[in-house]
């Protein structure tokens, strides 16, 4: 760890130190239950952390789009990891011309180095252009439904169309189908 520092806050000092670095881009941070870490870079490439603070690179992440505010996006470690291994991420997926957010899948391995049975389980429509506002944050919902939060894509109007996922939340079951509810 390099600097600890203290700040003040409304539930007291806080101590901050860093435990890992030299990431490109880091956009999101998920635990496992045994403190290590994952963590997305938003050109695509996943991390794991171990509790010393060591980074090994996660093979078996899908191309991503990764221009303008485009890219890998967050990253969801759900209840049941410690059975499933399963993970989720969001990325910016190719969609002919131009990228939309996508919800993929995937089952980490034992030893942390790779993800394996991939499987994109939503993605938004089509027809937004630009590169920018994907969004995305994904969450676990008590009956294990997931919350997956779509940006605009910087067409403002389009958020108002209910025909298009353009700043969204979606609830989706983990296996990407509607629920019953």
């Amino acid at each position: 760890c390099l600097e600890v520092r203290a700040l003040d806050s409304s539930a007291g000092t806080l101590s901050v130190k860093q435990v890992a670095g030299g990431f490109d881009g880091p956009w999101a941070v998920a635990f496992l239950p045994d403190n290590s870490f994952l963590v997305t870079e938003r050109k695509g490439r996943l991390w794991y952390v171990d509790t010393k603070g060591h980074k090994t690179r996660i093979r078996g992440v899908p191309n991503v789009v990764a221009k303008k505010q485009g890219g890998l996006l967050d990253v969801m470690v759900p209840r049941d990891f410690a059975l499933s291994r399963q993970i989720f991420f969001s990325y910016a997926k190719k969609q002919g011309r131009s990228a939309g957010t996508a919800v993929a899948t995937a089952r980490l391995s034992s030893d942390n180095v790779r993800l394996n049975d991939l499987e994109v389980i939503f993605e938004m429509t089509q027809g937004s252009t630009g590169g920018r506002h994907f969004g995305s944050r994904i969450v676990e919902a008590n009956d294990g439904t997931l919350f997956v939060t779509i940006g605009e894509r910087g067409d403002r109007l389009s958020a108002q169309a209910r025909s298009r996922h353009n700043g969204s939340i979606v609830r989706i079951n983990k296996d990407g189908s509607v629920p019953l509810d």
